[in-house]
């Protein structure tokens, strides 16, 4: 055996346990980064536990639209799902309803199909009391119902989307509940005459 074949064969029973790509069988010393595993509950939590997640997906303050005059809080999740959207290059609506199924942040969700709520989802964390929506328009003081009055049309700047609203916008109030600020953001498709509503708390 000539001398550089021997070399080729010891090297080779070096890295003998190196992966190997099941379709062109090269070897590669690092497997290919798979971001459908790396987006997992575990990764997810890591981004939104305060000062550990990287300063490019850290949530910065910003200002409400016309609607009120208050500022945002420091963390929104849906900054955070956008930013997970360009990372991973999905959509943001799949992303909303990944990240409700990981149960990341609590949030309520509802689907706008031509004026009226399909249905509506809401995360176990978040405590309070679905008003009766099935099959009838959103609330009018909500944000989605003016969307549709705008004809699905983006009624906000990019930096505007997220609205300030009230807890009984949405949700029933008890007798001894307040009317606390929530948050209301909307992913409206002109073409399918939908809106997807983001509700959370402050």
């Amino acid at each position: 055996m000539k001398k550089g074949a021997a070399r080729k064969k010891q090297k080779w029973r070096k890295n003998k346990n190196i992966p190997r790509c099941t379709t062109t069988g090269i070897c590669c010393e690092e497997p290919k980064w798979d971001p459908k595993k790396e987006l997992t509950k575990k990764i997810l939590k890591k981004f939104l536990m305060g000062n550990e997640y990287p300063e490019r997906l850290a949530p910065k303050k910003a200002k409400v639209g016309t609607k009120k005059a208050n500022t945002l809080p420091a963390y929104q999740p849906v900054t955070f799902f956008m930013k997970i959207s360009l990372r991973f290059n999905t959509s943001l609506t799949s992303v909303v309803y990944r990240c409700f199924r990981l149960n990341i942040h609590p949030i309520f969700i509802a689907s706008i199909h031509k004026g009226k709520v399909l249905y509506w989802l809401k995360s176990p964390d978040l405590k309070v009391f679905v008003k009766d929506l099935s099959k009838l328009p959103p609330p009018e003081d909500s944000i989605a119902m003016e969307y549709i009055h705008a004809k699905y049309d983006f009624v906000y700047k990019e930096n505007e989307k997220t609205q300030q609203i009230e807890k009984s916008t949405w949700f029933q109030l008890n007798k001894y509940d307040k009317d606390t600020p929530f948050f209301e953001y909307c992913i409206p498709t002109k073409a399918h005459e939908t809106i997807l509503s983001v509700v959370w708390e402050e």
